[in-house]
């Protein structure tokens, strides 16, 4: 699939602006449709402190979660991705891939 994915391999315990993290999963809040995302920092694959701040972004921006290549939900997920992600492109749309994996098994 040609496509120009943002990879930013970090552990999700090494997002630091979730410190606010609800320690019971009723708490939980999702974003909805729409919605501004947080800034978070994570770590590149090379150990690069990396900030992602909704604001440095031009155009509207897909942030997607991949837990990794042994959870079933996000491979099918990523194999839907492919036949939307060039229309999602011609209409404007940047795609932030995120994962534990290292980007050489993705």
């Amino acid at each position: 699939m040609q496509s120009r994915f943002l990879i930013l391999a970090a552990a999700l315990w090494a997002v630091s602006a979730l410190a606010d993290i609800p320690s019971d999963p009723a708490q939980v809040q999702p974003l909805s449709v729409g919605m501004r995302a947080p800034a978070f920092s994570a770590r590149t694959k090379e150990g690069v402190l990396r900030t992602f701040s909704p604001e440095g972004y031009q155009k509207p921006t897909v942030v997607i979660f991949y837990r990794g290549g042994w959870c079933p939900y996000c491979n099918m997920q990523l194999s839907d991705l492919r036949l939307v992600e060039p229309k999602l492109r011609r209409s404007g749309f940047e795609i932030v891939f995120l994962s534990t994996d290292h980007p050489a098994i993705l």
